[in-house]
């Protein structure tokens, strides 16, 4: 079974976490490994009603 693109993101990102590194996770990663909060959103869910905009 090959692997899907948000599948080879994930494990690249998690072998920078083991590094030490710092990453940040789209919504399709954040989904894959489990947790519910991305870091990064998809276009379509940045659509702001203007509350927070400076």
């Amino acid at each position: 079974m090959s692997k899907t693109k948000t599948e080879i993101s994930l494990e690249n990102k998690l072998q920078l976490v083991a590094n030490g590194e710092d990453v940040e996770l789209n919504k399709a990663e954040a989904e894959l490994y489990g947790v519910d909060v991305a870091d990064i959103l998809p276009d379509e869910d940045l659509i702001n009603d203007g509350e927070g905009v400076e």
